[in-house]
């Protein structure tokens, strides 16, 4: 049970953290789809680059509310904690399935970079409930 009202100053840091990573890799990744998917070794055709602008739209849109609410109370913590959660556990599972059937190994590393966020938001889910 959450027994403190405001978030810890380290939780609150990497979500500003969170928000830095997620706006540095969705501003070349939605201006600059081609360029930025061809660089990770992606054939890229029409499709790739709508869907690349989505998933950048989704980091936008993530990392913005990570800013956002930095100095919010506890409860949206625990609510955006369950969600960052959920959002990088399936993004780990859709990149390992994709890095199987393309073979571009920079999927390797974006799972690697979602799962090391996961293993975060579960600390901190796990310490906040404490």
């Amino acid at each position: 049970m959450v027994k403190q009202k405001s978030p810890p100053k380290s939780l609150q840091l990497w979500f500003i953290l969170h928000f830095m990573i997620d706006i540095f890799i969705a501003i070349p990744l939605f201006l600059f789809p081609e360029t930025f998917l061809s660089g990770m070794g992606f054939e890229v055709a029409s499709a790739g680059i709508a869907l690349s602008r989505v998933v950048a739209a989704a980091l936008i849109a993530v990392g913005t509310i990570s800013f956002l609410m930095h100095h919010k109370k506890i409860e949206f913590y625990l609510l955006m904690l369950d969600f960052k959660l959920i959002w990088s556990a399936s993004a780990i599972v859709g990149l390992l399935i994709s890095a199987f059937q393309t073979k571009v190994t920079a999927l390797y590393l974006f799972a690697a970079l979602f799962a090391a966020f996961f293993l975060l938001w579960l600390y901190w889910k796990q310490r906040l409930n404490r």
